[in-house]
């Protein structure tokens, strides 16, 4: 038995499906409005939908329009810190994606 010191297991990157899953989670537990909750949904599956049928083109699209919506709702009808939550993990995603 050595020391086994400065080993760091190391968690694997969440799947692009994982973290839109979480991002879907984020958004039905925000207490958003039923028309904003759909709207931001819809943009996440859409980007889901195309990701799992190999168009990262099209998800990288989604993201980004995604992303303009939650900006634009930003203190108004999403939360600052919920604006910034959601446009985090959705840059990881489109890192994740390559997206540009």
């Amino acid at each position: 038995f050595g020391a086994m010191w400065g080993l760091v297991p190391v968690s694997p990157t969440p799947t692009v499906e994982d973290q839109i899953d979480l991002a879907l989670t984020t958004i039905r537990n925000a207490g958003l409005s039923r028309g904003t909750q759909a709207s931001l949904n819809s943009k996440l599956q859409a980007a889901l939908d195309a990701h799992q049928n190999g168009d990262n083109a099209k998800a990288c699209a989604e993201l980004r329009s995604f992303v303009n919506y939650v900006s634009a709702q930003s203190g108004k009808k999403i939360s600052a810190n919920l604006a910034t939550e959601l446009t985090n993990t959705t840059s990881d995603i489109r890192v994740q994606l390559g997206c540009s």
